[in-house]
Parts: structure tokens; sequence; C-alpha cells
């Protein structure tokens, strides 16, 4: 609606050159990006023809950011992650640890982010109870039934003492 031509003439003859549109776009791999397109309308000096311009950014990262970022005003957080179950990766966005094994801003496969958490910050003992937690099927069915789950552990910290540990996680959306 917002891109048809008469209304844009209409604009155009108002004075209004230029407008942002912000919008979901499904790419032919079946993944839903949100694109910002910036549209510049001129008029062609040699023809008069009244023609339109479009650069088109890709948001999907500045959207999920700022919707983390909502959610981490809320507490203090040691580390900060992204689970995507439909791509079945992890992703650490922030995280405060001294002996963090992540990269920040890399997308790991969920079972190798998941494997080298648990071998480097979950006592033995308690593995598979976070394993167990940590289950896409799970984190899923647990999501869908509400907008947060929680559950507690005990992490190991450098000097082998163990600490009980707040594992939260928050439903984003559905993408």
């Amino acid at each position: 609606q917002r891109v048809d031509r008469e209304k844009l003439l209409r604009d155009f003859q108002g004075g209004q050159r230029q407008f942002v549109v912000e919008y979901p776009m499904l790419f032919l791999n079946g993944d839903e990006h949100w694109v910002r397109t910036t549209l510049t309308m001129l008029q062609n000096p040699d023809t008069a023809c009244v023609e339109l311009t479009a650069f088109a950014l890709d948001i999907t990262g500045e959207r999920l950011l700022n919707r983390i970022e909502g959610l981490l005003l809320e507490k203090e957080y040691e580390c900060v992650g992204l689970i995507n179950l439909k791509k079945r990766t992890l992703t650490i966005h922030t995280c405060v640890m001294c002996d963090c094994v992540f990269e920040i801003g890399k997308a790991y496969p969920l079972d190798e982010g998941t494997a080298m958490a648990v071998d480097r910050f979950v006592a033995p003992e308690y593995r598979a109870l976070f394993l167990n937690n940590v289950a896409p099927a799970h984190l899923k069915a647990m999501l869908e039934e509400q907008d947060s789950y929680f559950f507690t552990g005990y992490r190991q910290d450098q000097g082998r003492r163990m600490r009980l540990k707040k594992f939260t996680f928050y439903y984003l959306d559905e993408n």
C-alpha cells in the first residue's frame, strides 16, 4: 500500500520526497529477515518523469538486539546468548565471565555450543540434568506454554567450587 504508484505521485506533488518502510521478507531458503527500505523520489531533469530509488538494508540483527537489550534491562546476566531452534544454532552476544569459551557473535551449531558450555561450566554430576533442560524439544515445549522458562543448576567456577546458577530462557518469537 505504501508504494502504490498513484499514492507515490500524490506524495511527490505534496512535497514528500523520501520515506522509510520496514517489513519482514521471506527468503527462498525459508529464512525470514526484517528489511528497512529507504525510498527517494526525484524528478528526472531530462524527461520530467518522477523516478524512485530504493535502498534496502537487512535489519534483522538490529531488531533482535533491541529485543534482547529490552530483556537485559530487567536484570544483570553473566552471559547472554540466542538459541535459534529453526537453525539449531547458539550465538553468545555478551559474556562477562572471565572463563568464557565462546567467541562473541559467532553462531555455533547448537549441539557443539551446548557441549562446550556443559564441559566448561556445569559440574559433572549435573551435566545430564542440564542437557535434558536445554534439549531443543524441551525448550520449545516449555516456551510454547510461557514466555520464559528457568531452571537452576550447579556451575563450577575456575577454582572448581560449586556455585548455584539460574539459567533463564525467554521466547523472543516464532522465527
